[in-house]
């Protein structure tokens, strides 16, 4: 019986189909996440601290894709040619994701002081007590839940194809090596990261 193996085949050629499979992984994991917050919210009894996690957890890889890094970013023109609707709804996503969920900029997140009286009928008037009232959007509703697993499915659909003809590009680059290179190279084992790796941009060719 044939034993198959692989060996890493870490160049610069092969960075591109490396990120487009990330990105791939990331907007299949954010249509999974619409699933599941959909299911938590017809639930009964809801849990919300699970609804809002998941909430949190859905636009922020859904935006991963977008945002600058290491990795490549979902090219503009994939955007650009969606219908005009699908560009509108990955702008207030985008929009949510950085003015919401990352960091408290917009209103959907609002936290009101209040002072509470002193009723006239029990004394002489003044402040009894501060409250902070907080009010702040929980999840996205079914509609936008929706959406945004269109959107996601769209686009990963478009990625997937760029990562097809990638994949044939890489292969035949690897073919023009001598095979005995490959055969004779040793596994590299996988390195885990540690603490201090995170304030640290991965290594690349």
């Amino acid at each position: 019986m044939a034993t198959w193996r692989f060996v890493n085949f870490d160049f610069k050629e092969s960075e591109l189909l490396a990120d487009l499979s990330g990105i791939v992984s990331d907007l299949k994991s954010a249509s999974e996440l619409c699933d599941l917050l959909t299911e938590q919210i017809e639930k009964q009894p809801m849990n919300f601290k699970l609804i809002e996690a998941l909430n949190c957890a859905l636009l922020v890889k859904y935006a991963r894709p977008f945002a600058s890094g290491v990795r490549k970013r979902v090219p503009i023109d994939i955007i650009s040619e969606l219908p005009e609707e699908y560009q509108k709804d990955h702008e207030w996503f985008i929009g949510l994701r950085n003015k919401y969920i990352a960091h408290s900029v917009n209103s959907f997140e609002e936290n009101n002081v209040h002072a509470y009286l002193v009723p006239e009928e029990r004394g002489p008037k003044g402040i009894s007590s501060i409250s902070v009232q907080e009010n702040r959007m929980l999840c996205l509703g079914k509609d936008d839940i929706s959406r945004i697993k269109r959107l996601a499915e769209e686009i990963a659909q478009k990625i997937t194809a760029l990562v097809e003809a990638e994949r044939k590009n890489v292969l035949a680059f690897a073919k023009s090596f001598p095979p005995e290179d490959f055969y004779n190279q040793k596994l590299k084992p996988v390195k885990v990261p540690s603490r201090d790796d995170v304030n640290k941009s991965r290594r690349r060719r």
